[in-house]
Parts: structure tokens; sequence; C-alpha cells
């Protein structure tokens, strides 16, 4: 049987098909979920389970991508459309763009999922491509929540999770994510409802 991320892959690569985004945010869960199976650094951990978390990484790195591109947005309208529409995919096919309320969805149950707490936590464990993949889309998502309606949703998860604020402040000892953690704090600092949520921290 082909490996996982194999699979996904051609899935997603065949013309006018695009990912459920429930099975982005399911599987990007379930990568997050190896990578912390193992400790970073752990130089007792087994070649099946370097693979594995290897793996994890790069398959998580392809869903965040998944995530890159269903946030975009017209740039000559800057807005989500409502209607269905078709843009040209890396490999030269035609997909269709996600609706909005697909979007929303997706945002719901990331929050629900606890993926921004996830991601942010997980930053030590990736490979450089991976972070990369998950500044892009964490920036995605936070400028397109304006536009989706669902500021308050982040909001009340930012209130809910101090926690999620504390990782990327403390990120900043770490010389490997520090960059990464500033990048990702300006990206809230464009939103007010963030500013204000990070104010309140205790």
């Amino acid at each position: 049987r082909a490996p996982r991320m194999q699979q996904l892959f051609r899935r997603n690569s065949s013309s006018g098909s695009r990912a459920p985004l429930s099975e982005v945010c399911r599987r990007i869960v379930e990568d997050l979920k190896a990578l912390a199976s193992i400790e970073n650094g752990d130089t007792s951990a087994s070649k099946e389970e370097l693979q594995r978390r290897r793996t994890a990484c790069e398959d998580l790195q392809q869903q965040l991508q998944v995530v890159i591109g269903a946030c975009a947005v017209d740039a000559a309208q800057g807005e989500v459309t409502e209607s269905p529409s078709r843009v040209w995919s890396p490999s030269g096919t035609v997909k269709k763009k996600y609706l909005p309320q697909e979007l929303r969805d997706f945002m719901t149950q990331l929050l629900t999922e606890d993926v921004p707490t996830l991601l942010v936590g997980s930053l030590d464990r990736l490979e450089f491509e991976a972070r990369k993949a998950v500044l892009g889309a964490f920036s995605a998502l936070i400028r397109i929540a304006p536009e989706l309606g669902v500021e308050e949703q982040i909001e009340e998860y930012v209130m809910r999770q101090p926690h999620f604020f504390d990782l990327l402040v403390d990120g900043y000892s770490s010389l490997e994510i520090a960059t990464h953690c500033g990048i990702m704090l300006r990206s809230c600092a464009r939103q007010r409802v963030l500013v204000a949520a990070f104010l309140a921290r205790p």
C-alpha cells in the first residue's frame, strides 16, 4: 500500500478535486500527536520512531499548504467571494476555491481541536520547511478571519487558552523558533481582538 502522504497527494492533485477541510484538520491533529509522541532531541528514539516523526512532519507541511491555498483571497478585490470560482493550481489543473462557509466551519474545527496551541507547541519539533508552512498557514488564517466573521470565535479561543500566547512569548527564549514566534505575534497584533486578549493575560 502506498504511504499515507502519497495517497493524499494523489487525491488532492486530481483535476478539479479538493481536499475536504475536515479531513485536513483531522490529519493536522494526527500529525501533531505523532510529533508530540517523540521528545525533541531524544537520542534513544528508534529508527522507526524517527521515520514516523519525519513522515508526520512532511505530511503536516502538506496539509498546511492546503490551508494556505484555501485561505487565498482575490488579490484584486481583497475579499472572499460567496460564489464558487476556479483557480490554477501549481500542477496546472483547475480547482474550485473553498466557499466562505467551508472556511468558517474549518476555522471552528481548528479551534475546537486546539490546533493553534498545538502548532505553536510543536514548532521546536518541526523541520525548517514545516515551520515556514506553520507561519504561512497561521498568517493566512489570521488575515482572513475578519472577512469570514469569525473574530469572536478566535477571541473566545485565546481567552480560554492563555497558554497560547504564553507559548509564543516563551518561544523568544529559543534561538531556533524565536523568529517564528515573533512573526506569529506580529500577525496577532494586526487584529484588535487579539491585542485586547493579549493585554488581558494574567
